[in-house]
């Protein structure tokens, strides 16, 4: 089976191209320099402080700020066509310092999390990112990749062991089979998820700024949680970009935000992801 993974991680990759997962949107560009940058500016910051919030609070400022951020999604949704343009919002008071989006537009949001938060620009950035998951259909996305990297590694399993006989029992064939399938369903999964992480982070931006945030104080959600995670640099198989470059993708969206006359993010449908690109290397 071994040397069978490295075509079906490509080939997974190569449907994934064909299918619907990649940004919508023209997303911001950064250079190795303004990473560097990022990354030294992340490295001075301080640690992440617990502000003495009770529960019953911040539930009360996500509900308010969700609100606050819906009503000013819309145009955004319309660009997208995305007829729904309503959240459900869900407060869960474990200790866990988590916020998530998940199907039929559910945002949880968790007071493991709202205990970090300083203001309410920076409650208000994890909503709108949440948002922008749910705006850019990254939930059906995801389960569209993972169902045609499956159903592609199968096929090409199929293919390779019919011109190269050697499975002595139908057991063992039917289990690397599905060896075969679940690697296909995981570089599905993943092949775009940190497009979608980008996208979901500028999408927000925008909606931040119909809301009438300041950009300036939300952009310091993501200087302590990237400092947070420890990582530097973006490798091919995370889920989610490293904090370096994605804080500095934020100021680049936010200073196109400052120069957008109509507060719509730009779109752009011929992007290819090069991270996918690069398995083929």
């Amino acid at each position: 089976m071994n040397k069978y993974v490295r075509k079906f991680t490509a080939a997974a990759a190569m449907l994934a191209l064909a299918g619907c997962g990649g940004a919508a949107h023209l997303l911001p560009q950064v250079s190795e320099g303004e990473t560097n940058r990022a990354l030294s500016e992340i490295e001075a910051a301080p640690a992440l402080q617990i502000h003495q919030r009770s529960a019953t609070k911040a539930r009360g400022i996500v509900f308010e700020t969700a609100k606050r951020l819906e009503d000013a999604a819309g145009p955004v949704c319309d660009q997208l066509e995305e007829t729904v343009c309503v959240f459900n919002i869900q407060f869960n008071d474990a200790d866990e310092m988590n916020a998530y989006a998940t199907g039929e537009n559910k945002i949880v949001f968790f007071q493991g999390l709202a205990k970090y938060l300083q203001s309410e620009d920076e409650f208000a950035a994890v909503i709108a990112h949440e948002m922008g998951h749910h705006i850019a259909d990254h939930i059906d996305k995801s389960q569209g990749n993972q169902l045609i990297g499956s159903i592609l590694t199968g096929l090409l399993f199929a293919l390779v062991t019919a011109s190269s006989p050697g499975y002595v029992n139908s057991y063992q064939y039917n289990q690397d089979l599905q060896t075969a399938m679940n690697l296909g369903s995981t570089v599905g999964a993943i092949s775009f998820s940190k497009e979608h992480e980008r996208e979901a982070d500028y999408i927000s931006a925008y909606i931040l700024a119909r809301a009438g945030y300041d950009l300036s104080k939300a952009r310091s959600l993501w200087m302590k949680f990237t400092k947070e995670s420890g990582r530097t640099q973006t490798g091919l198989f995370d889920t989610h970009p490293a904090g370096p470059e994605r804080l500095a993708a934020w100021d680049k969206s936010v200073a196109e935000v400052a120069l957008s006359k109509d507060l719509l993010p730009k779109l752009d449908n011929t992007g290819v992801d090069e991270d996918l690109l690069s398995i083929f290397d």
